[in-house]
């Protein structure tokens, strides 16, 4: 009789449109991350620590900008009750997203020479200026996925990310066979960025796609939209861009700065080492986070406690997570050199004390995304600012100071799982 009521229990609540919007979202990450598991180890014998370092920088330089390529008013797209004005958001995105294009295509024309320099991209010098290609193609692809997940087209957004996916891993082994560089790894990404996006706009309605036209959004009747709702939504440039922004220097500057005073193999470890503790995170952390942020948006407009959303889904992700992260701490360096090649293992150590801090971080969503519906952005965009400098800090102690790659890294580590920790505690109370 119980396993019966425990069957029919969980049946039932497997049928509720929250639980079945994660599993989609976890099926299609799940086969993305699968695809990327399966492809790695023959990427990385082909292409070496070098050329995938050098690709890491292109990453960490793009990546440090794309996320802010709308000034975060992407996010708020789910926000308004009213289709019209929900148009008008995406269409304020888009128009930004071609702004900063234009600004950040300056910049480095201007400063090419000493962006080369600095992070010793000789090798790549030539594709430097496919930076601003991929930050306008991801603003894109971030306008279409936020309205996807408005209109709750989670099965498209699985099906897209899977397409996308297996092509850009087919391209890369398939063209490194005969020509293996960090050139080749860069162009297919940039490539990569531009499918993702066209994929995203493809299963959008063709009256939306209407509505998102260039000409229509750079329009002057528009643009006075883009005015009154950039008004409105002004919290998110205000004080979600700066976090956002700061958050990507936080990524981006362990790549950066192994580049500049160890090399690009170093970033190469780095990168790959960093990728695959984000593989459990990216499946489980997309899937929920897309599903938790709308629910806990509309927890907040009913004026309801939130300390039990954000409790039960910090130590689910937890509990989720828990096994991944172990298994890299105790087996990493081994794991390393089997999966990936010999010439990987130092990557190995690297994400065995990286565990500690993408773990923390992984869990921490939840709490960022309570934040921001309590309309309490500032005090994250503090944390930020508080979190990259101490985490810079510790990490340019230890390159510097005690002149070692993993030393840093491990110092870099724990101070960011310490800051982590502090902000779960504040934002729970707060809540």
């Amino acid at each position: 009789m119980a396993p019966f009521f425990m069957k029919k229990k969980i049946l039932k609540f497997s049928k509720r449109p929250f639980v079945k919007n994660i599993a989609i979202v976890a099926t299609g990450t799940i086969a993305v991350q699968a695809i990327g598991i399966v492809s790695s180890p023959f990427i990385t014998r082909i292409y070496g620590p070098i050329a995938y370092g050098l690709l890491g920088v292109f990453v960490a330089l793009t990546s440090i900008i794309t996320p802010v390529a709308t000034l975060t008013y992407v996010t708020a797209i789910i926000l308004p009750a009213q289709k019209k004005a929900a148009i008008g958001v995406a269409r304020l995105s888009l128009f930004l997203g071609v702004v900063i294009t234009v600004i950040f295509t300056i910049i480095i024309t201007v400063f090419k020479d000493t962006i080369v320099l600095i992070f010793q991209l000789q090798d790549i010098e030539p594709y430097i200026f496919f930076i601003p290609i991929v930050i306008f193609f991801g603003a894109i692809t971030q306008v279409y996925n936020q309205w996807l997940i408005r209109e709750n087209q989670y099965k498209d957004i699985a099906r897209t990310s899977i397409i996308q996916s297996l092509i850009v891993n087919v391209l890369k082994i398939g063209v490194g066979i005969f020509h293996a560089t960090a050139g080749i790894l860069i162009f297919i990404v940039s490539l990569g960025q531009i499918l993702y996006a066209q994929l995203f706009k493809s299963v959008t309605s063709q009256e939306v796609r209407q509505e998102l036209k260039l000409k229509i959004i750079f329009s002057r009747k528009v643009s006075q939209d883009h005015v009154s709702l950039g008004k409105k939504f002004q919290d998110f440039p205000l004080y979600r861009a700066p976090q956002v922004l700061l958050n990507g220097f936080a990524k981006g500057i362990p790549i950066l700065m192994l580049a500049h005073f160890f090399g690009p193999a170093a970033a190469g470890f780095y990168s790959i080492g960093n990728r695959v503790l984000q593989m459990p995170a990216g499946i489980i952390g997309k899937s929920i986070g897309n599903v938790y942020y709308p629910r806990i948006a509309r927890a907040a407009n009913n004026e309801e406690n939130l300390k039990p959303y954000i409790l039960k889904a910090t130590l689910g992700m937890a509990w989720l997570a828990f096994v991944p992260f172990v298994t890299i701490v105790i087996l990493g360096p081994w794991l390393f050199k089997i999966i990936f090649g010999s010439d990987w293992a130092t990557a190995g150590h690297y994400s065995r004390w990286l565990s500690f801090l993408v773990f923390f971080e992984f869990i921490l969503h939840p709490s960022k995304d309570a934040i921001i519906v309590m309309g309490d952005q500032k005090y994250l965009l503090l944390f930020e600012v508080i979190s990259l400098l101490f985490k810079t800090g510790a990490l340019f102690f230890g390159l510097l100071y005690l002149n070692s790659d993993l030393s840093a890294i491990i110092v870099f580590s724990f101070t960011g799982v310490l800051l982590s920790i502090l902000l779960m505690i504040l934002t729970y109370y707060r809540g």
